[in-house]
This record gives structure tokens, sequence and C-alpha cells, in this order.
């Protein structure tokens, strides 16, 4: 069982979110008792700290996909994070990231986690979605809607780039490019 396995199992099983202090007694004690790491020290603890978040996603969350059409002149990272940036209109409760490495070559594109209301509908957040980003086809964003926090979960890690082996190697593109133009890795 992977330790990041493991830690969300004390987490589930202890009813609420640990303090820091918890988290690193907890980490200490499973490298203690592990002794084959999946990540080092440092990044299990940052991994933790980020599950924090994970409390919030408790309600309603749209899981965004935004493919800008190749009319809308969005061809790299960096433009595309620019543009987006300023534009998507949710200002609260809302984790976005920029990829742009896939199995198919590269495309840039956006992956957001958003908070919405129990009565926010698909077509009304794209309706948002392409007003404020003027995006050409509404083909290019894909919406899907749940309330089932492990679902959220999953797809908040999945925006941190907690991904399957056989992306990783995407994974570590994106992110040398993120940092090579300065992008952050994710945004809260």
């Amino acid at each position: 069982m992977r330790k990041s396995m493991v830690i969300k199992i004390i987490i589930d099983n202890m009813g609420k979110i640990p303090t820091n202090e918890q988290m690193d007694d907890i980490l200490r004690m499973l490298w203690r008792y592990y002794p084959i790491a999946d990540y080092t020290l440092a990044e299990a603890q940052e991994k933790l700290r980020l599950n924090n978040k994970s409390k919030l996603l408790h309600g309603h969350y749209a899981f965004v996909g935004i493919n800008p059409c190749i009319e809308d002149n969005l061809t790299t990272m960096k433009e595309l994070y620019d543009y987006f940036r300023d534009r998507h209109g949710y200002k609260k409760d809302v984790m976005w990231c920029i990829e742009g490495h896939t199995e198919n070559g590269y495309r840039p594109h956006i992956h957001a986690l958003i908070k919405i209301n129990k009565n926010s509908r698909k077509g009304h957040i794209i309706n948002r979605l392409l007003k404020n980003l003027q995006l050409s086809n509404t083909n290019s964003i894909d919406v899907k809607i749940s309330s089932d926090p492990l679902l959220n979960y999953q797809r908040q890690r999945y925006i941190i780039g907690d991904k399957q082996d056989s992306k990783m190697d995407n994974v570590t593109a994106d992110q040398q490019e993120r940092e090579l133009y300065n992008i952050p890795q994710y945004i809260l």
C-alpha cells in the first residue's frame, strides 16, 4: 500500500483534518515503519498539508476542462495562463492549473475545480466561462459536476499533478515549462 493511501486512511478515520503538528507526527511514524518512500518526507508533508484543502470539498464542485480552439490563438502555456488568470470570473473557491503536454502532443489546456452552489447547472457554468473568456467554441469547455467528496478530492489531486504513472513524463514536462515561464504549478 502506498504511503499516500495510508495517510488518507488515517485522515479519514480521524474524522477531522489533523493539525500541522499532528501531520508531522503521523509522517514521522509512517517513515519509521514504512522505510520505502513514495516521496521524500518534505514532499509528503507538503502533499498532506495540501490535503487540508480537501475539507473544502464537501459540497458541490464543477471539474472543468478548457481546451481553446486554434482560432483562439492561445498556443502556449504562458499565453493561456496570462489570458485565463484575470478572466475566468471565479474569485474564490477555485483551484486550477495549466497543462500542455499530452499523449497526443502539445496542447495547452486548463483543469479547474470550482465550488458551486447546488443549483448550478453545467450549461450555466459553460455560458459564464464562454462569456468571461470570450472563447470561440462551446466545445472548448467540458464540465462535470459532483457533490461526492471523494471524487472531488481525486480531482483536486489530479490538478496538483498526482496522476497515473503513465502520465508522469507529461507532468514533469509541464512542471518544467511552468517553471521556465514563472507560472505557478497550480493556483488557489
